[in-house]
């Protein structure tokens, strides 16, 4: 398949018709996706330490998954759970364990399927979820704060479809 640059040198057009952007704009990108994922980590551990001081950065992203899955009346088992985050079922099932342990998650037998556990948020785990967001959120709120609502929106979008084009890869 053959393509072209466009005379600005920033997008390149394949002979499909679809863009490709140019190197320095995806370079620029990842420059920009880097910094904020630093920086996500960073965060990610503050609230991590939030949950309960002992606790890596993987809890904060497991209990809201978990309470998402809740909220939608979705069961969650420790398989599906290793598939949404990527990592093996071992990993998982060390991450959820401890999570048990700080008393954040129980893990009963899953009735349908005698191999499976369901995990679920215990009523602390409820609790020192919401205290977490609430921090965070505020956070977010003051780096945020000299951003318009159309700013906003836009990123927003932008990143939805950031994360869209990554689930279709």
């Amino acid at each position: 398949m053959s393509s072209f640059l466009m005379p600005d040198s920033s997008v390149t057009f394949s002979m499909s018709g679809t863009q490709t952007p140019s190197v320095d704009l995806v370079d620029a990108v990842d420059r920009q996706l880097a910094l904020l994922f630093r920086r996500t980590r960073a965060v990610m551990i503050a609230a991590a330490s939030h949950l309960d001081e002992h606790l890596g950065s993987h809890a904060y992203g497991i209990v809201v998954r978990l309470a998402e899955l809740e909220e939608a009346e979705i069961p969650a088992r420790v398989t599906e759970l290793a598939t949404y985050f990527v990592v093996g079922k071992p990993t998982i099932s060390r991450q959820v364990s401890s999570l048990e342990a700080h008393g954040l998650v129980t893990k009963t037998p899953d009735h349908h399927d005698g191999r499976a556990a369901l995990v679920r948020l215990t009523p602390s785990g409820r609790e020192r979820l919401e205290e977490t967001r609430t921090a965070r959120r505020a956070w977010l709120q003051r780096a945020l704060e000299n951003w318009s609502n159309s700013d906003l929106s836009d990123a927003v979008t932008l990143l939805a479809r950031l994360n869209e084009s990554q689930d279709l890869r």
